[in-house]
């Protein structure tokens, strides 16, 4: 006997085979919907062992198929065949691990971007250093941003919403353009176009409009303001544009970017205002151009270059 969370994992996985196959049935009623609803939601484990449900679906016609019938025309006996076939799958430790969709990792080194078109018309533009996992199943797709920062494009399906999960926090959309940005304790998502609902834990839900952007910080809860777009998003253009930007972040911004580090060897410097319109790989000449009007001095020093009084 399977006890504990491997019992209740298995268990949800039975059932969610039957319910998969039963779902399927001409004779489907709306008691059995109104059965199938409640029992999906009152478990999110029951929402993953379905979705791992849907995932295998495509993988039984063939194994369990009775005299070329096609799926949604199979009579009861053979559905609940179609299930038998699905939890001995499972049963005999072909297991768990099989069934659940198998995720897609996307990755991108320091100064690389890629543009990456999802299974259901969906592009993503992943900007330097980020790591984005997507899954998508039968309920829903999702995306995780695990680093970095990334442009979603949304091909929309309002019977399968696609999240983007980032830590804690997670944006919730039916079909727009967002961006989002991950970082050790740092969280953002700017929306381009369109609506969208962000969820970050022990708060309400935001809804933005476009233009506007949620940021969580150091722990904080999220607050809301309106950046210039534009900026947001010059970087799928190979640019980083400052406006008024103390020194500091704007080191922290071509630091993303640069094989060679920038450095700041007092705050003072740091604190320096800066405006323009910047490539993101050219940290060097950026540096430069910093030097020379606020006159400062540039030297290579230790694997970086150190701007200084």
């Amino acid at each position: 006997m399977v006890t504990g969370e491997a019992g209740d994992r298995e268990q949800a996985a039975e059932a969610a085979a039957l319910w998969h196959t039963r779902l399927q049935g001409d004779d489907l009623t709306a008691e059995d919907l109104a059965a199938f609803e409640a029992w999906f939601q009152a478990d999110p484990a029951h929402e993953e062992a379905f979705a791992s449900a849907s995932d295998i679906w495509s993988l039984l016609p063939e194994a369990v198929a009775v005299k070329g019938a096609p799926v949604r025309a199979l009579q009861r006996p053979v559905w609940q065949g179609v299930a038998l076939a699905a939890c001995l799958l499972l049963s005999v430790g072909i297991g768990w691990s099989f069934l659940k969709a198998q995720p897609v990792v996307y990755e991108t080194g320091r100064g690389e971007q890629q543009v990456v078109a999802l299974k259901d018309g969906t592009e993503v533009t992943l900007n330097t250093d980020s790591r984005l996992t997507v899954r998508y199943s039968g309920k829903g797709r999702q995306a995780v941003l695990e680093r970095g920062e990334a442009y979603f494009d949304v091909n929309p399906d309002p019977e399968r919403p696609f999240t983007v999960r980032a830590g804690d926090d997670s944006v919730r959309v039916l079909g727009t353009s967002f961006v989002v940005r991950h970082e050790a304790q740092t969280f953002s998502v700017t929306l381009v176009e369109g609506r969208l609902e962000v969820r970050s834990p022990d708060q309400p839900a935001v809804v933005l409009a476009a233009g506007e952007r949620a940021v969580r910080a150091d722990g904080q809860g999220l607050r809301v303001d309106q950046p210039q777009v534009q900026a947001v998003t010059a970087w799928q253009k190979g640019e980083i544009i400052l406006s008024d930007t103390a020194l500091s972040e704007a080191v922290r911004e071509f630091n993303r970017y640069a094989g060679v580090p920038i450095v700041l060897n007092s705050a003072e410097v740091g604190a320096l205002r800066i405006s323009g319109v910047f490539q993101t790989d050219k940290a060097a000449e950026f540096a430069m151009t910093v030097a020379e009007l606020n006159g400062l001095r540039v030297r290579k020093t230790g694997g970086a270059i150190e701007l200084t009084r």
